[in-house]
């Protein structure tokens, strides 16, 4: 499967914080292997074997966000999950994840964090 555009502009974000992601186009080589909804937000199985070569293992990336929808904002938070595989998910704070945000409409939050 491949990411839809909430995901891509996470791991656009994310990734680019990282230093690691060249330009948005090096996400067509991402492949989706699992996504599910939850009631804050979503989480995605990601495979993608070059960038994975490039993070520390144990790199957690974290973007809060801000949203019409989000009244009390959210965050992206990617991290390795093994070998062949990263992990994005989005959480609401405090609240149902709306059932559609665009990419358009998401602004980046005062802080956003890279922990090693």
């Amino acid at each position: 499967m491949a990411l839809d555009s909430l995901e891509r502009f996470a791991l656009t974000q994310l990734l680019g914080m990282a230093g690691v992601l060249r330009t948005r186009w090096d996400l067509m080589d991402f492949d989706v292997l699992g996504r599910e909804r939850t009631t804050s937000g979503f989480y995605t199985l990601i495979q993608q074997h070059e960038v994975l070569e490039s993070l520390p293992s144990s790199l957690e990336l974290i973007l809060p966000i801000t949203h019409h929808a989000l009244k009390r904002g959210g965050y992206f938070v990617c991290w390795i999950e093994d070998d062949e595989s990263i992990c994005l998910e989005a959480v609401a704070n405090q609240q149902p994840w709306p059932e559609d945000i665009s990419p358009a409409d998401v602004c980046w939050a005062s802080r956003s964090s890279r922990r090693a």
